[in-house]
């Protein structure tokens, strides 16, 4: 058998072998971690401590509207009159909107609304 052949054939053992198999999807886990995970924990804290300080500094204001990349954070009163904070994390298409119409950002009662009838009109 050439060289090539045998190569072939412990090579297509090895593929189907379960140990390989396991290694391969523990690389994987590992590169996700690695690459997708950890970054994405990063960013998350990242945006959190930001909100978390914009939401401190709205502490003596009545009503504002803060975006901070893909957070939007709001601050208004309620039916009782009752200052609430609400956070959400926008979509790619309510940034898009947000990105063609940042007018819609002036008004903390109606953003939302604003950006969702925007957004339909899309």
């Amino acid at each position: 058998m050439s060289r090539l052949k045998e190569f072939f054939v412990k090579s297509k053992d090895a593929i189907t072998s379960k140990e390989v198999i396991e290694r391969l999807d523990e690389l994987e886990r590992a590169l996700q971690i690695q690459y997708v995970d950890k970054p994405q924990s990063e960013s998350d804290k990242a945006k959190g401590e930001a909100a978390a300080a914009v939401i401190q500094s709205l502490e003596t204001v009545s009503a504002a509207v803060v975006q901070l990349g893909s957070l939007l954070i709001l601050k208004n009163k309620n039916d009782a009159g009752e200052a609430v904070i609400f956070t959400r994390t926008l979509s790619q298409r309510e940034l898009a909107v947000l990105s063609e119409n940042p007018n819609l950002l002036a008004s903390p009662a109606t953003v939302l609304d604003e950006l969702a009838a925007k957004k339909g009109e899309q």
